[in-house]
């Protein structure tokens, strides 16, 4: 009868200490949307394997470009919040960290040897149509 009791405990103890961790999950995915999103979408929906083709074909300049103009921008026009530097290279330093975040997930897809289905999203052309026109 003894040791009912103490499975009965141990059991207890186990669905506290669950309960406990699905609080604490949620809490994180309600307090970090944003980070969890970005996430999800690097992770699910974009095919890496062709977006670092593209890359290697001579997408960087653009990434890179798209990259000093997105932290001039946001760094521009927001106040410095998280560390004391300058509001620009605190915008470069978290927009690196995002990105990098991005390659992370890349690498993870690579390392799953998994990727998202490929959609094919061209139409084809109407009758009577040239395709191109």
């Amino acid at each position: 009868m003894e040791s009912l009791i103490e499975i009965g405990s141990a059991l207890g103890q186990v669905i506290a200490a669950l309960w406990l961790l699905l609080q604490t999950i949620v809490f994180a995915v309600a307090t970090h949307w944003v980070m969890v999103a970005w996430i999800c979408f690097w992770l699910f929906l974009v095919r890496w394997a062709d977006f670092s083709a593209q890359l290697q074909k001579g997408g960087w300049p653009a990434f890179g470009l798209l990259y000093v103009i997105t932290a001039l921008t946001w760094g521009l026009v927001t106040e410095p919040s998280y560390i004391n530097a300058p509001s620009i290279l605190e915008k470069f330093l978290l927009l690196a960290f995002w990105i990098a975040i991005a390659f992370m997930c890349g690498a993870l897809q690579e390392a799953a040897g998994w990727a998202p289905q490929k959609i094919d999203i061209h139409l084809p052309p109407e009758d009577g149509v040239k395709a191109g026109h």
